[in-house]
């Protein structure tokens, strides 16, 4: 924070990952007499911005731009929301930047109506080559369509939807869905209202095998606190908010969730592990709920 302030710093591209640190009440905060004027905007990309995360840096950055954007390694960014739009739309990862078309398609590749999930589609600038010798996972992602002959345009693996005045909404990674009591749950809907929850810095939601039912709903989550809340608690909120068959059967606490490599995003295959494995042990000792 002093550097941003005694340098006079006029651009902040920040992760999701970042400012929870930079935020974490374990540490000091900001020095209130430091000096943000020179910052003219905040930009984030990575993962979805919780409202506590906007908050954070309204409060501390304010009559900043907060601009959030949506990319593709394959093809940098996609997206963005412009930050009058922000308030009125913090789940949104906008709409197209310059030169670049977005489709939400169906299985069929069709556009899917407004409200409908699909995968997101990019069409136009920065658009790589392919994956370095991996011509299978090339030929999955980088495809030629007919209504565009000779064009390669990037299929993302993203499941998103589109509101009535066209702005996207990130719903899961399309192989990461959770299949239970015959419907197909969103991750990212679990993990956002499990933040609305107050207490709660973080979530992860994934599926454990069940016979009888396709997958049980599980949520691994930290707390600010670092102390996990009673599972009561948490199955009463999300009753109250979602539909029954996206209650998760099983609250995980965690001191902390993993992070990729690159330290930018949590890493959701390990994020998964650790928490069954946790939970197996709870289970073994009969303190899971």
């Amino acid at each position: 924070f002093r550097l941003l302030a005694t340098q006079r710093i006029t651009a902040l591209p920040l992760m999701p990952v970042i400012i929870t640190r930079m935020f974490d009440p374990q540490l000091p905060g900001p020095d209130p007499d430091l000096d943000f004027s020179a910052l003219r905007y905040v930009s984030t990309t990575g993962g979805p911005v919780t409202a506590r995360m906007l908050d954070h840096l309204q409060r501390t950055f304010p009559g900043t731009d907060i601009v959030l954007m949506y990319g593709l390694t394959e093809a940098f960014r996609s997206s963005w929301l412009p930050p009058h739009q922000v308030s009125a739309r913090p789940t949104s990862i906008g709409k197209a930047i310059p030169e670049v078309e977005l489709y939400v398609l169906d299985d069929q590749g069709q556009d899917c109506p407004p409200g409908v999930p699909g995968q997101l589609v990019h069409r136009g600038g920065c658009v790589a080559k392919g994956y370095w010798n991996a011509p299978q996972a090339t030929a999955e992602r980088f495809r030629q369509i007919d209504r565009f002959p000779g064009e390669t345009v990037v299929f993302s693996g993203d499941l998103v939807r589109r509101d009535e005045e066209g702005y996207l909404y990130f719903l899961a990674r399309m192989d990461s869905m959770i299949k239970t009591h015959g419907f197909r749950v969103s991750p990212t809907e679990i993990e956002e209202h499990a933040r609305r929850f107050d207490g709660i810095s973080d979530a992860v939601a994934f599926g454990i095998d069940n016979p009888e039912i396709g997958q049980d709903i599980s949520l691994a989550y930290t707390t600010i606190d670092r102390t996990p809340v009673a599972s009561d608690a948490l199955t009463h909120h999300f009753r109250l908010g979602m539909p029954h068959y996206m209650v998760p059967r099983w609250f995980i606490h965690m001191e902390a969730l993993p992070a990729t490599a690159s330290g930018g995003k949590v890493d959701r295959v390990l994020a998964s592990r650790l928490s069954m494995e946790k939970l197996a042990t709870l289970i073994s000792m009969g303190r899971a709920s």
